[in-house]
This record gives C-alpha cells, structure tokens and sequence, in this order.
C-alpha cells in the first residue's frame, strides 16, 4: 500500500508539472517559435510567430481534476488491499483448523488406558511453537534458526515421551514428522488432556496473532475417549 501511494505521489507530481507547462505556453503570442510548435500547432502570420489560438484548461482547473481523480482512487486502493488481508486472515484460519483436526484426531486414536498413562494426577498439557518459514528462493518451507518445534510436556514420562519423540519434528525418526510441520506465524499448537475413570476429554488448539497484532486468535476443538466395557 505504501508502495502504491509512493507511485501514485510521483504521477501527481509529474501531472502537476505538466500542468504548469502547458498553462505558460497556453498564450496567444509566443515567445519562442520551436518550442510553440513542439507543443501546439504554428503558424506564420504576416511573417510574425503567432500560436493557434486555442483555449487551453486552466492551472485551477487541472489541479482540480487531478485532486478528484486522486480521492477515487484512494478507496479502490483501500478496497484492493482489504481484500488481501482477508484472503490471509481466511488462509491462516483454513490452516490452523487443519492442525488442530489433525492433532485431535490423532489423539483420539489412542485408546483411552494410554491416554490415561500420559496424563499425571489426571490431566496433560502440552504445547509447541510454530518453527516453520517460507524460503523465497527454494519456495518451500524450512525450519527457521530458533530451535523449536520441541513439546513443553507438563504430565508423566509416558507422555512427555510420546509428544517430544513421537510427535516431535523429527517424528519417530523413520517416516518423518507426524504431524504437519507448524508455520512460524502459528505462535502455539497444544493438547489438553484430561482423564476420569470413564473416559478422557481431549482439547487440541492453535493460537496466532492478527494481522495488525492487537488480539490473539486461535481455535479449538474437542472430544470424548470413552473407556471400553
């Protein structure tokens, strides 16, 4: 948008300019035979240089249609940009539910006794940074130079074992990462687990920050591992 505003500044500019020629040479006598005929028509009168007459726009007049023409196009402008923040905005949305379906569902499949061996006194908690960036050169995603990516496992050793080995970028070291590897922008990606003697509820959430950074957004998911009679 700055960008925008800086080209739209200097066809103003040049407008303006122009303008202001125009208006010195727009006279019924013309000091300067070559430069009125490089600009409009000529014609010798009695052996004197004089211009075609011809009424011209005045300075105020040019002025005053370049300033309409500038306020239309600043709202176009304002609309164009809009709309890409919200095809970003919908895009980050479309991808943060993404991780967390896929996080809820790969927990719900773990039957409930497991689940009930990862959580301490009851309950899981679970959280990862996003460590992921777009390379503009190789135009795919590479893992930034912070090291993150790692679980922050508050639960037993079973747990903590399964998310940092399992669920960690590296995967289980064979077939590679698990889950989808998380967008730098995506600020947090966690997993609540809290278990009864009938079952376990299961909470997956990601967490990001607007596009002007004055809120958090994030969504969440749910559900219900039931244990087995």
């Amino acid at each position: 948008l700055v960008t925008k505003s800086i080209d739209i500044g200097s066809h103003v500019a040049n407008l303006f300019l122009l303008s202001l020629v125009l208006f010195i040479l727009n006279l019924n006598r013309c000091c300067s035979p070559f430069l009125c005929q490089a600009v409009v028509s000529f014609v010798d009168l009695n052996g004197t240089a004089f211009c075609k007459v011809r009424r011209g726009f005045s300075l105020i007049e040019v002025m005053l249609a370049i300033t309409i023409i500038t306020l239309g196009i600043f709202p176009v402008m304002y609309l164009l940009s809009s709309g890409t923040r919200g095809v970003k905005v919908s895009v980050r949305e479309v991808q943060a539910v993404n991780h967390a379906v896929t996080l809820l569902e790969l927990l719900k499949g773990i039957p409930f006794s497991t689940l009930n061996s990862f959580c301490d006194s009851g309950e899981l908690e679970a959280a990862q940074e996003g460590w992921m960036i777009y390379d503009r050169n190789t135009e795919k995603m590479i893992a930034s130079e912070d090291e993150k990516g790692v679980w922050d496992v508050i639960g037993s050793e079973p747990g903590k074992e399964f998310f940092r080995t399992y669920l960690g970028p590296l995967g289980n070291g064979t077939d590679g990462p698990v889950l989808s590897e998380l967008e730098l922008y995506f600020y947090e990606r966690s997993a609540i687990i809290i278990c009864s003697d009938t079952g376990c509820t299961i909470k997956a959430k990601v967490m990001w920050k607007s596009e002007q950074g004055q809120r958090d957004r994030h969504v969440e998911f749910k559900s219900l591992v039931m244990e087995s009679r």
